[in-house]
This record gives structure tokens, sequence and C-alpha cells, in this order.
């Protein structure tokens, strides 16, 4: 089967498909460092995240975008597997930010003072992850194939 499209085109599907894939591994990088990072510049990384989640959600429906150029798809489905791991070691961060911020209204950062968006911090990060993996999984099944409308 023939690639469809010009050029541009196909060059615009893989180049914004290869940006989501580094926009995703950047959040998902930066959430699971976060216990290490600790807290030595206040909330500052947190709240970075909290600003980036939507980011990397919206990023992560431009992963089967060159769906259309099966050759290329082929290559880059295989993008998911890092993907994967690397959610296993955020969502672990995102946790005890639930038990603690958003469960036992705990600061998120100790010795600073309990913000109101801590709270929500979590559950953001919870969604985003939730987002990211469907579209991942998504992003692994192959065009046609039965189980390829998640």
């Amino acid at each position: 089967m023939a690639a469809r499209g010009s050029l541009p085109d196909m060059l615009l599907r893989v180049g914004s498909t290869l940006v989501a894939w580094m926009v995703i591994y950047a959040h998902l990088l930066w959430l699971a460092i976060l216990p290490e990072a600790g807290c030595s510049d206040g909330d500052e990384l947190w709240r970075l995240l909290l600003g980036f989640a939507p980011i990397a959600a919206a990023f992560s429906l431009l992963l089967r975008a060159v769906h259309v150029l099966p050759g290329i798809y082929a290559i880059t489905r295989f993008m998911a597997i890092p993907a994967g791991l690397l959610i296993l070691l955020a969502i672990q961060p995102v946790i005890a930010a639930l038990n603690a911020a958003t469960l036992a209204s705990e600061p998120l950062c100790p010795g600073l003072t309990h913000a109101a968006w801590q709270p929500y911090w979590a559950p953001v990060q919870i969604a985003t992850l939730l987002i990211i993996a469907v579209q991942s999984l998504r992003a692994w099944r192959l065009p046609g194939s039965a189980s390829a409308e998640l």
C-alpha cells in the first residue's frame, strides 16, 4: 500500500508524532524523578508539572498521526514500550501525592504552606497518565487490526 499525501504532509505527520513522544517522555521522566528532586526549589517543579500535564495530554493525541504511513507507523509504534515503563515509574510519586496532599491535606513539600492548587495536583496527573496510557496503547495497535479501535 502506497503512502497517502504529499511530502510536506508526511513530514508534518512524522514530525508531530516524534515531538509528541518527546513531550510525553519529558513529562513522564519529570514525574519519575520527582521524589529524587525533592523540594530544594520549593514547589516549583510540582507547579511546572501541573501546568505541563494538559500539554502532555494534548500532545498524546498526535501519536497516531502517522497511521496512514504504514512503514513509519510500524517503527514509531515501538516508542510506546518505554512510555509504558515510564508510566509505571511515574505513578508512584503521583499516588504518594494523592495520599498526602489530596486525602490528608498536607503540603506537597514539607515546610511550605498548603497551597490551594495542591489537592488537585494528583488527580490532574492521574488523568494525564490515563490519557497517555490509552493513547500509547492506541499507538501500539497496528492500523486495520481488529483491536485498533480502542
